[in-house]
C-alpha cells in the first residue's frame, strides 16, 4: 500500500503532539517527585556528574559502572520509599525502535506504517 503523504504526516503530527505532552507531564512528574524527595536531586546530580565526567578520559570503567548501579539503586530505593514505582521519572515511549520519531536509521518505522495502515482518512486515536 502506497504511503498518503498528508495521512503521513498527520501521524507524525499526532506522534509529536503526544511526544511533547508525555514530556510536559514527566517534567510536572519531576518537580513534584523531587519536591516530596529532596535526597533524590542529589542522587540524580551525582549520577549526571559522574556521566558527564566520562567525557574527560583515563577514567576507571569499571568503577564508574559500579559507582553508576549504586547510584541507580539508590534512586529506585528512595522512589519505593516514597510510594513511586522506580521507573516514574522515565519517559514514556510507545515504540522503542524509534523512541516515537517515527524514523529508525533515517527511513519510516514500522509503527507508523502500522498506524498509517489504519488510518483510512479518518479519525483515530493513539
Amino acid at each position: 500500500m502506497p504511503i498518503n503523504p498528508d495521512i503521513l504526516q498527520d501521524v507524525l503530527q499526532r506522534m509529536q503532539t503526544r511526544r511533547y505532552r508525555d514530556e510536559a507531564v514527566l517534567q510536572e512528574r519531576r518537580v513534584t517527585v523531587m519536591q516530596k524527595i529532596p535526597e533524590l536531586g542529589e542522587v540524580e546530580q551525582a549520577i549526571r556528574g559522574l556521566l558527564l565526567g566520562l567525557f574527560g578520559g583515563g577514567h576507571d570503567t569499571a568503577a564508574i559502572q559500579r559507582e553508576h548501579a549504586a547510584l541507580v539503586q539508590r534512586r529506585s530505593a528512595l522512589l519505593r520509599a516514597n510510594g513511586y514505582p522506580s521507573d516514574i521519572l522515565e519517559p514514556v515511549v510507545y515504540c522503542p525502535k524509534c523512541n516515537d520519531t517515527g524514523y529508525c536509521e533515517s527511513a519510516t518505522c514500522g509503527c507508523v506504517l502500522q498506524i498509517h495502515s489504519r488510518h483510512p482518512a479518518k479519525a483515530f486515536r493513539f
